[in-house]
């Protein structure tokens, strides 16, 4: 009878899973980066309500909103994989909403109103990815990370933070 046998022990260079603490905190910098997006989005909707038309420069701004929003979000996508394998479940969601990320991300270049829902999307993963559930138990993915130190603790609250005042400032402008 064939068995899987999983591994005893951590491996410090095995990087497959990530509890919630860790995911927040590596999601730190695309948090950060999201809020400099957040910022944006309204001086450029409220220039492209003025304008009236998509001329050059904002056209140039758009592209750029456009690639780095799909940057961030094919990062959160990594973070949000290793998350999913560490819970044992939840990668057709995470593909999902990866899948719609990217659509509105790009689609943005064209479109300008769908900018909040690009960072709407960074946001819907950041939420699921701490909505999935912890295992300390070992899998096909490894065995699981030691818990959190504070350094790690302290980015993941800061990225939480950060995303909870996009959050506000998404029911904000609505």
């Amino acid at each position: 009878m064939t068995y899987i046998e999983y591994e005893s022990k951590h491996d410090p260079l095995d990087n497959r899973r990530l509890a919630r603490s860790r995911f927040a905190a590596y999601c730190l910098p695309a948090a950060l980066a999201a809020l400099l997006l957040n910022r944006f989005v309204p001086w450029f909707l409220d220039v492209f309500g003025s304008v009236g038309s998509n001329q050059t420069h904002l056209g140039k701004a758009g592209v750029a909103f456009a690639f780095f929003s799909c940057v961030l979000i094919y990062y959160q996508n990594k973070q949000l994989d290793k998350r999913c394998n560490d819970a044992g479940r939840g990668w057709t969601v995470c593909r999902r909403v990866y899948q719609l990320g990217m659509g509105s991300a790009v689609l943005s270049a064209v479109i300008p109103l769908l900018m909040p829902f690009a960072l709407l999307a960074m946001l819907v993963q950041f939420v699921y990815g701490l909505a999935l559930p912890a295992n300390s138990e070992p899998n096909l993915s490894g065995y699981p990370n030691k818990p959190a130190d504070t350094p790690v603790l302290l980015a993941a609250a800061a990225a939480v933070s950060i995303y909870v005042f996009i959050l506000l400032g998404f029911l904000y402008y609505l």
